[in-house]
């Protein structure tokens, strides 16, 4: 039963009074269980969240008490009907026992009592780093003497079950000198350090060779004279050169590396020439397999105890995936070889667990270990069963941020960090590290794998396209104010494959972009990883800001991939509101224009749906009244709404400095204009005249029916005076929108970029409520065309 709050108040207080006592200090408590499990009992209660572990992480068990002559006599030491145990050690509730003390001779056991809650049971064997295997037998109803029940104090009925520790793996070129724990851990001196990373730079060379692929253009002059680049191969996975790497020193006695068949048209085969940081006499022996100045420096480093002849003394636990020692050796036959790692000998030790059958009569569990170990304890690699549960009730606590979690992300995540400063008891003024839950945690590739295990929990579809449409399923379930996925598919197109999209919007955004006049689009790729976001904006003067009204994912940038990605997102809008979007030119009201960043693909797309919804209607266009709709190509539709972006245009031909001269590049910037040229003919011309890249430049305007040049010069498009001058001049708005949601994290997996999307687009509806019905903008100062103006200026002073 939960206590009232008076009395966790009254808690509180005990609490505060032992703490001021130095009751609970860390070096008296970690010897007296009675104060651990009192302290636990305080926490449960106080602070459910942390559930006490705190001191518990750091809990150090004492050491094993033997049992007296007396308790021999009287049996207080019988474990079951004809075993014996030789001393016991009591661990309190939330004990975490990675390394549990064993008997230090033969025939030697000591058993564990572990006070274990029921209600959140974590079985013991789960928190040891031994590698456990080879269980001998499980039996049941086995009657245990140590375990007894609460009430009756009776021994009870468990279940028994018999497993041994399987030793470690070892180096095939294991020392015949005894282990010493953290040996490899001491400091290098200078001449240690480069006998080692000249040892590692000569096995990656003979592992890898030459990777040049013959694939590869073999005349290919890319890479400079002077690189001093640690590889200049082709970066092909597989090496298909069989080219011997030489070593070479030149008339300066400057040293280099190359494969044999480098050379004179064949520049792309591996050289090496910055080999600064190595031992070049040694490097030069290794290379020229000079086997008597080579034995010279390896038995120098093994008299200092490194080096391939220095025996090894690597361990790794046997559940550990690693199959090789990380330390080259030189073997009998003279050879670098990488030792096996294996078990070389059999461990003595054996576990007996005993598990009640009721554990609320006898919260306890009882481990007796027998034998001493015959190797040192391996690393702490594994995390603990007791510290696993609180990594995962901490991720859990992440919500729909567990999408995308990486020990880098949580750890800049302020509510997780929060979080385990609480579990951890922490007061530092810097944060804990992930190492300080668990060492095993401060290996990060580790943390992932976990992170993953709990994230596919979550997410059994994956957090790519089948994920996204599971979400797509779960959306459709919500009211419809409340759904954000609203689309998503998979086409295709003839001749180029297939391309999937997923289109995101709240209806609030549906409602804006049906009322809104001149629209921008704009596509951005660092969102997601393998894929392309994009984004349709427009500025509201009645908010004084810009919004997001549609967001989409695709996978395809060409004009097919647009017209449908088009086609989606306006079948959507008017889903929501009832009516179709429209375009002045075609409905004679709707959209005026739309701006773009000049994306050949994404302009045809638009264009291709604008003929699309043509195709039936028997009225004429808006702005020429002589033309048929059904007969406008999509050309003609660009060049009656489309608007390129004066940022993008300014910004090409910026490029082009260095390649074409200052009145060319005058020339080309005059062609951005709402108003006539004096000379327009002659300034086309001009341009060509200004060499290839401003003739390329040109006719790439002039390409495609020349929709781009009737983008920027007005007098070529059919978009009235009035309207050109009325839609924004760039597409800045989606520059900023793309820049203010990728704070919220780039290269992201598609549901994380779904979920991030849909709280960022929730906060903007949400402000926008706020400012309809309080009227309190996001600033200060709002955002009217006379402050847009002076910030203008400002930017375009500096």
């Amino acid at each position: 039963m939960p206590l009232s709050r008076e009395q966790v108040d009254a808690l509180k207080k005990a609490k505060l009074i032992l703490e001021e006592a130095r009751i609970f200090d860390i070096p008296s408590i970690s010897v007296n269980p009675e104060l651990q499990q009192l302290q636990h009992i305080f926490n449960l209660h106080i602070d459910p969240l942390s559930h006490s572990f705190s001191p518990l992480l750091n809990y150090y068990p004492p050491p094993a008490r033997l049992f007296t002559e007396e308790e021999w006599q009287h049996s207080k030491n019988k474990t079951t009907r004809q075993s014996y145990a030789s001393a016991l050690i009591e661990h309190p509730i939330g004990a975490i026992v990675e390394y549990p003390e064993s008997g230090s001779q033969p025939k030697y056991s000591v058993a564990h009592h572990f006070h274990i809650n029921p209600k959140n049971f974590i079985h013991p064997k789960e928190n040891i780093q031994y590698s456990l295997g080879d269980v001998h037998g499980s039996h049941e109803n086995v009657t245990c003497y140590l375990l007894r029940d609460i009430h009756t104090k009776e021994p009870v009925s468990c279940k028994q079950l018999k497993t041994r520790c399987r030793s470690v793996k070892q180096c095939s070129f294991i020392s015949t000198q005894p282990h010493t724990a953290g040996a490899s851990r001491q400091p290098f001196d200078a001449t240690k350090e480069v006998f080692l990373k000249t040892l590692a730079f000569f096995c990656a060379l003979q592992e890898n060779g030459c990777l040049f692929n013959l694939e590869s253009d073999l005349s290919s002059n890319d890479y400079e004279e002077d690189s001093d680049q640690y590889s200049r191969a082709c970066t092909s996975k597989y090496s298909t050169c069989d080219g011997q790497l030489i070593f070479i020193r030149d008339s300066n006695n400057h040293s280099k590396i190359q494969c044999e068949k480098y050379g004179k048209g064949y520049r792309a085969h591996l050289v090496l020439r910055n080999l600064n940081e190595f031992n070049i006499g040694y490097l030069e022996a290794l290379l020229c397999n000079n086997k008597r100045e080579i034995q010279q420096y390896e038995e120098a480093a093994s008299r200092d105890g490194y080096g391939p002849l220095a025996p090894c003394n690597f361990l790794a636990a046997v559940r550990d995936q690693k199959e090789l020692c990380p330390i080259w050796h030189r073997n009998a036959d003279g050879i670098l070889a990488r030792g096996i790692l294996k078990v070389t000998s059999e461990c003595p030790v054996r576990f007996e667990f005993y598990e009640p059958y009721d554990l609320q009569s006898c919260p306890y569990i009882l481990l007796v270990s027998h034998h001493p170990h015959s190797h040192a304890d391996p690393n702490p690699s594994r995390t603990p069963g007791t510290i696993l549960q609180i990594w995962k009730n901490l991720l859990n606590q992440l919500n729909w941020k567990l999408a995308d979690a990486t020990p880098r992300r949580i750890i800049l995540d302020s509510f997780f960090m929060s979080s385990l400063r609480q579990v951890l008891g922490w007061t530092g003024i810097t944060d804990p590290a992930l190492g300080d839950l668990h060492p095993s945690l401060a290996n990060a590739d580790h943390a992932a794998r976990l992170i993953d295990n709990l994230r596919y929990l979550h997410y059994p579809h994956g957090t790519g396209f089948e994920g996204a449409k599971h979400v797509y399923n779960e959306h459709k379930l919500l009211p419809q104010d409340e759904v954000y996925v609203r689309c998503i598919e998979t086409h295709e197109i003839q001749g180029k494959g297939t391309f999937q999209l997923v289109v995101c919007m709240f209806r609030a955004m549906s409602i804006l972009l049906s009322k809104t006049k001149r629209p921008s689009i704009d596509t951005s790729f660092k969102r997601l990883h393998n894929w392309q976001e994009f984004e349709v904006e427009a500025w509201f003067p009645e908010y004084s800001r810009s919004i997001v009204v549609a967001q989409a994912f695709t996978t395809s940038q060409s004009a097919l991939a647009h017209k449908i990605l088009f086609r989606c997102i306006f079948n959507i809008v008017e889903e929501d509101t009832g009516s179709k979007v429209k375009f002045r030119h075609i409905h004679g009201e709707g959209f005026d224009s739309v701006m773009a960043d000049g994306h050949r693909g994404q302009a045809l797309g638009l264009g291709l749906y604008c003929e699309e919804i043509c195709r039936g209607m028997t009225g004429y266009c808006a702005i020429e009244h002589t033309k048929a709709l059904h007969t406008l190509s999509p050309y003609d539709h660009l060049a009656r709404l489309y608007r390129l972006c004066f940022t993008h245009f300014t910004r090409k031909i910026g490029n082009l400095k260095g390649h074409v001269t200052l009145p060319i590049r005058a020339a080309m910037m005059s062609l951005y204009s709402a108003e006539p040229l004096p000379d327009f003919e002659g300034t086309l011309q001009l341009i060509r005249s200004g060499g290839k890249k401003a003739a390329d430049w040109l006719k790439d305007k002039e390409a495609a029916s020349g929709f781009a040049l009737a983008g920027i010069y007005q007098p070529l498009s059919k978009i009235p005076l009035e309207i050109w001058k009325a839609s924004p001049l760039t597409s800045n708005g989606n520059e900023q929108a793309h820049r203010n949601i990728n704070r919220d994290g780039i290269k992201l997996t598609m549901l994380a970029g779904i979920m991030r999307g849909m709280q960022f687009d929730s906060r903007c509806m949400a402000s926008l409520n706020i400012l309809c019905k309080y009227g309190i903008n996001m600033r200060d100062q709002q955002a009217t065309h006379f402050r847009r103006a002076a910030r203008a200026i400002q930017r375009s002073s500096k």
